[in-house]
């Protein structure tokens, strides 16, 4: 969802009584920002 650019608290709450399970993991600030000005996909 980051790379997305969404946000994952605001779904988070907006959604919480339909959510079971939500998978986060980490990405570097530096790698996020590198593949979005390359215009990589997900």
């Amino acid at each position: 969802m980051l790379f997305a650019q969404g946000d994952s608290l605001k779904i988070l709450n907006d959604f919480s009584e339909r959510l079971i399970h939500m998978h986060c993991k980490d990405i570097r600030k530096s790698v996020l920002e590198k593949s979005l000005k390359k215009g990589f996909k997900f």
